[in-house]
C-alpha cells in the first residue's frame, strides 16, 4: 500500500479503518490525519464513512443481491483481509 497511495491518502485509509472497527480511533491517528485535512474535512470524511456504513447495513439487512462482479470484489477483499489478520 505504501507506493500505491500518497501520505495523505494513507492517513485517510488508516483513519477510516479505525473508524469502521469497533472502538475508538487512536488519538495518534487523529493527529496524523490533521496534518493532511482540516477539522471540517475530517467531519465530512466521518459523514461519508457513516453514510457508506449505513448503506452496507441496509444492504445486509434486506439481503440485497450484488451483481456477480461486485460479489467477487467483496469476496476477494474479505479473503485478503482475513489472510492478513484483520
Amino acid at each position: 500500500m505504501d507506493r500505491a497511495f500518497t501520505t495523505s491518502q494513507r492517513a485517510v485509509i488508516s483513519f477510516t479503518d479505525q473508524v469502521v472497527d469497533p472502538g475508538r480511533v487512536a488519538e495518534a491517528e487523529v493527529v496524523a490525519l490533521r496534518e493532511h485535512l482540516s477539522d471540517r474535512s475530517i467531519v465530512e470524511l466521518l459523514l461519508v464513512i457513516g453514510h457508506y456504513s449505513g448503506i452496507a447495513l441496509l444492504a445486509e439487512t434486506v439481503r440485497l443481491d450484488l451483481d456477480e462482479s461486485a460479489q467477487m470484489a467483496v469476496a476477494d477483499l474479505a479473503a485478503r483481509n482475513t489472510s492478513d489478520g484483520r
